[in-house]
């Protein structure tokens, strides 16, 4: 007998499993379908019988995945698909068409538009549970994938920062050394230009402290970014 989690859930079910979904379609047997399909596997869920109503129940629930029809009345499933990835907050929500079993132009179009996938009616509500399951797997793979790039890059980022800082401060520290041996017996014009030379790198020390001030702010706040491999001093 498998292990119960605390929930009362199988402990090898996906993270996914109590996902929230969104169903949109105008008939009302279908939206039933689907709703007792997935809640009977642990999903949670919520229902909008045409496009305005799902951009309703989207902006206010914030779903996970929308299992989407593309024939509505008011707006249809292509169009509402379109706004959805025009926006910001909404622009990698996953979406599955929900198509008619003849219609192979609307499951090439929806593919084409870039839903991650689609499912045709009738359907088998294990088939529903299966293609709904693995897409929200997909998109947490490529979530995943994305947090780990993003990880590496940071960690190559902070390198080349440290060691461009330490480039400006050997540079610097190097002058200086340089400017303390000057004694008055020197060349008056050397002198001078040490001298300059020393108070431009003691300069460049201050610049490159505010720059590193600057760097642990917005690392704290993760807003650190790094393109050209150049500090500014």
């Amino acid at each position: 007998m498998c292990p119960v989690s605390k929930s009362g859930r199988d402990d090898d079910k996906s993270q996914n499993d109590d996902a929230l979904i969104l169903a949109v379609d105008d008939e009302p047997l279908a939206l039933e379908l689907a709703e007792r399909s997935l809640q009977r596997s642990g999903y949670r869920t919520i229902t909008a019988r045409g496009g305005r109503e799902a951009l309703i129940r989207i902006e206010a629930d914030k779903p996970d995945l929308v299992l989407l029809d593309i024939r509505m009345p008011d707006i249809d499933g292509f169009t509402l698909f379109q706004k959805l990835r025009r926006e910001e907050a909404t622009k990698d929500l996953p979406v599955i068409f929900v198509t008619a079993s003849s219609d192979i132009e609307s499951k090439t179009t929806g593919l084409g538009l870039g839903a991650l996938d689609y499912i045709t009616k009738p359907y088998n509500p294990n088939e529903l549970v299966a293609r709904v399951r693995n897409t929200l797997r997909l998109q947490q793979l490529e979530r995943d994938a994305r947090e780990q790039l993003g990880e590496q890059v940071r960690r190559r980022t902070y390198e080349m920062i440290l060691v461009t800082i330490a480039h400006y401060i050997n540079n610097a520290v190097a002058s200086i050394e340089m400017g303390a041996q000057i004694t008055p017996e020197d060349n008056p014009e050397m002198v001078a230009k040490l001298k300059e030379v020393t108070l431009r790198q003691c300069r460049v020390i201050s610049s490159t402290v505010r720059a590193i001030e600057d760097m642990k702010e917005q690392i704290e706040l993760g807003t650190t970014s790094y393109v050209d491999g150049s500090v500014q001093m």
